[in-house]
């Protein structure tokens, strides 16, 4: 259950994280000679896409913090930090693997 708000609770903070870090970013080389409702459409192009892709990651993230977590509290029957420490790590391979940071490494 606990994974689960999470994930909701993490892919609602997702949207809004996205839409304000792409309302963030330089805005690109827009023609002045264009109306200001294109000028606008251009300057947010990409907008719902930046603000699923976070969306996504904040609530695997959440899911996977979570659900480990409870996982661990059950199986050790205890409530203290290496559960909290061993869920970190999980979520951020999690993203390191998305990313393909993991992959990269091992070239090299």
């Amino acid at each position: 259950m606990r994974a689960a708000l999470s994930g909701v609770g993490g892919a609602g903070l997702g949207l809004l994280m996205g839409g304000f870090m792409h309302a963030m970013q330089p805005p690109p080389d827009i023609d002045t000679s264009l109306s200001t409702m294109e000028q606008i459409r251009q300057s947010y192009k990409g907008f719902g896409q930046a603000c699923v892709r976070m969306s996504r990651n904040f609530a695997k993230v959440g899911v996977v913090y979570a659900g480990l977590e409870c996982y661990l509290e059950r199986e050790r029957a205890a409530r203290d930090l290496p559960n909290a420490i061993l869920s970190g790590c999980a979520a951020g391979g999690v993203l390191a693997f998305q990313a393909r940071a993991v992959r990269t490494m091992w070239r090299y």
